[in-house]
């Protein structure tokens, strides 16, 4: 009965002033299923994209032989040698790492901020 009653709210506020706020008229999970991120597909989205800037930057390097550049690279990704396929392969899976691990620990903060904000009383209707 109190569905009922609700939907009867519901109708009586739309009637005076418009649909009421979306706070009200859906619950939690749904609402927070349309905002948050899917870190796992952001992860591996923002770990493709770095990688294959990784293969572009890496090959306008080796190509101008700025070797400071490649010195850093070769410290910053073990196995990195921009002289076989092999070595410019492990850069390109260490910056796919570097890239999957930044987007997955990013969705997961914002998720986080996101389900902290609405359940603490915030309104949905600030992040959409």
């Amino acid at each position: 009965m109190a569905q009922v009653s609700d939907l009867l709210a519901l109708a009586e506020a739309d009637a005076r002033s418009g649909p009421p706020p979306t706070d009200t008229s859906y619950p939690k999970r749904r609402l927070l299923s349309g905002i948050t991120l899917n870190s796992l597909a952001l992860g591996g989205a923002m770990g493709l994209s770095m990688g294959i800037m990784f293969l572009l930057v890496s090959l306008l390097v080796s190509l101008a032989g700025v070797s400071p550049v490649l010195g850093f690279f070769r410290i910053l990704f073990p196995g990195f040698t921009p002289d076989t396929f092999t070595g410019i392969f492990l850069g390109f899976a260490w910056t796919a790492l570097y890239g999957f691990l930044l987007g997955l620990i990013l969705g997961l903060v914002y998720n986080s901020l996101v389900r902290l904000g609405a359940f603490e009383g915030g309104s949905f209707e600030h992040y959409a």
